[in-house]
């Protein structure tokens, strides 16, 4: 991340490096509210690909919001599961999470956590992760937004130094 104890040269040069990782821009809003949730997109090759937008995941056993059933006579918590997993057709129920692309798909941002207590970690269920809180994304665009405002602060800190000062040495 940018750092005003950084020269001028070592900020544009960690910029361009992230900027040579993530999805090539321009990058834009897109999508339809009546049919979908808007997604940040770029046109690529192929044409419109997907940024970041919400996906449906399917619901899991395992959800956070069916963890505590104690209050559930124990005969009926396997049909309070089952319900929460399947609509009444036995459709599996889903629910829209944030994802960024990775590749050809997308991958919900939950799967790409950095985890605060295990930085090494890639799943939940590692044993070294006792706790679920994250620091940051393992995605080259979900870490270049989380950048992009420490990157402005210091291309602003060059430009004023240039425009009160005049050119600056480039360490």
């Amino acid at each position: 991340m940018a750092d005003e104890k950084k020269g001028c040269s070592e900020i544009v040069a960690e910029i361009a490096n992230h900027i040579a990782q993530i999805t090539p821009g321009p990058w834009h809003w897109s999508g339809n509210v009546d049919y979908d949730d808007p997604g940040l997109c770029a046109w690529g090759k192929f044409g419109r690909t997907s940024v970041a937008r919400m996906i449906p995941v399917e619901r899991r056993a395992d959800d956070w919001r069916i963890r505590d059933l104690d209050d559930i006579p124990e005969d009926q918590r396997q049909g309070v599961i089952d319900g929460f997993l399947v609509d009444e057709n036995g459709i599996p129920r889903s629910d829209l999470r944030l994802a960024f692309s990775a590749g050809e798909k997308m991958r919900p941002a939950r799967d790409l956590a950095v985890y605060e207590v295990c930085r090494e970690a890639t799943e939940r269920s590692d044993p070294r992760v006792y706790r679920a809180d994250i620091v940051g994304l393992r995605n080259p665009d979900a870490e270049f937004i989380a950048a992009a405002p420490g990157y402005v602060r210091s291309l602003l800190e060059i430009i004023s130094d240039l425009q009160n000062n005049g050119p600056v040495s480039s360490s």
